[in-house]
């Protein structure tokens, strides 16, 4: 770039001698082109919250951005955080131009907090750039927060499973429990109905009516405690989703007697009073 000056002297009105002078403005055009440049990746880098910096070939950096320098204030300066990255990462030697290096390193800050970057690193061509600004273009972006929640929720999802675990686990050994007490349960509780049934039919043909009725009543609390045990598999049931409903006619009297039967020892004993109108 060259800038020319002139001045015409006239005589009687006709140009007679010219006076020019020429000044070089290369240094001062390129200047400006990469102060341009410059502005326009600082724009750039504040509208997107991304920092950018420029890698001199021979080491260092020739440009940096107000947001990567925002984001690295807590070392000295750019080439100190760049070894400390260099410490934990493995920054390729060799820079291919048709290559977009990419790398996250994990890292302490002086202070000791914890710093993750994503870090993005191109070759920048000097037709491109200018000879200011050639070399490789470096594309910074903080990720520590999002790196934080991804272990968090990675953590969480590990505890909610073995969680789950731990629920299929106990509810296996209840379905275990239940199986084995229905059956401890049921065995003498067949026998203690059988006999007292026994009873009672010797009891009636002795005509024993008391005898008779108190049998009736073990018998009947038997029975009782033989549907209890039988809901508590029914409960089993129902949870996996096998329950089956069988309706059906009953006769609502002696189903209420043999409800009467096997409260009345309670009854009597805290001196209660029942009174049922059917």
């Amino acid at each position: 770039w060259v800038l020319v000056r002139g001045l015409a002297a006239r005589v009687d009105g006709r140009a007679t001698l010219m006076a020019g002078w020429l000044t070089d403005l290369t240094d001062r055009r390129s200047g400006l082109a990469t102060e341009e440049k410059s502005r326009l990746l600082e724009r750039a880098t504040r509208a997107g919250g991304t920092g950018m910096a420029v890698l001199k070939a021979e080491g260092g950096f020739s440009w940096i951005s107000g947001t990567l320098a925002d984001l690295i204030t807590a070392w000295p300066d750019a080439n100190t955080w760049w070894r400390a990255i260099s410490g934990v990462t493995s920054v390729p030697d060799g820079w291919r131009g048709d290559v977009v290096h990419s790398f996250r390193p994990d890292l302490r800050d002086p202070d000791g907090a914890r710093r993750v970057f994503e870090v993005r690193v191109m070759l920048l061509a000097r037709r491109v750039a200018g000879p200011a600004l050639a070399g490789r273009l470096m594309v910074v972006r903080e990720v520590t927060e999002q790196v934080l929640a991804e272990e968090e929720l990675k953590a969480l999802s590990k505890a909610h499973l073995k969680a789950r675990d731990a629920a299929l686990k106990a509810n296996r050994a209840k379905d275990t429990f239940v199986a084995n007490m229905s059956h401890e349960l049921r065995t003498p509780l067949n026998a203690i109905i059988g006999y007292s049934e026994m009873l009672a039919e010797d009891a009636a043909a002795a005509s024993d009516r008391l005898a008779e009725q108190d049998l009736n009543r073990i018998s009947s609390a038997g029975r009782h405690l033989l549907s209890l045990v039988n809901g508590i598999l029914d409960l089993s049931r129902i949870e996996a989703g096998k329950m089956e409903l069988l309706p059906g006619r009953f006769v609502l009297g002696p189903l209420v007697d043999e409800v009467v039967a096997s409260v009345q020892p309670q009854l009597d004993k805290n001196e209660n009073l029942l009174e049922i109108v059917l």
